[in-house]
């Protein structure tokens, strides 16, 4: 299967055909978007977009902008955008 709409658990079948499935609501997808197959067909020549999206889906991470990521993390109390790496700072009290 090389289609994302052939794919089991995609949403791009339900949002080509315009109606909701047992997974995916399509409207506010539509609304913002409106020609769903011409938004897929969008892309960057040097494949930009597609490394950002393959990143967050190994990551787990969403992926958005600086302003929504903060919306989301508000809304769920979560850390969402990624930290700096490596061992944490110990606090002097920490003993």
């Amino acid at each position: 299967m090389q289609q994302a709409q052939d794919w089991r658990w995609s949403s791009v079948a339900a949002h080509f055909s315009g109606k909701d499935d047992k997974l995916a609501k399509v409207a506010p997808i539509l609304e913002w978007y409106g020609d769903f197959a011409a938004l897929l067909g969008q892309g960057t020549a040097d494949g930009t977009e597609f490394k950002s999206l393959r990143q967050s889906e190994t990551t787990g991470r969403p992926l958005g902008s600086e302003e929504w990521m903060e919306v989301l993390e508000k809304m769920t109390g979560t850390v969402l955008k990624p930290q700096k790496r490596g061992p944490k700072k110990r606090d002097s009290n920490d003993k």
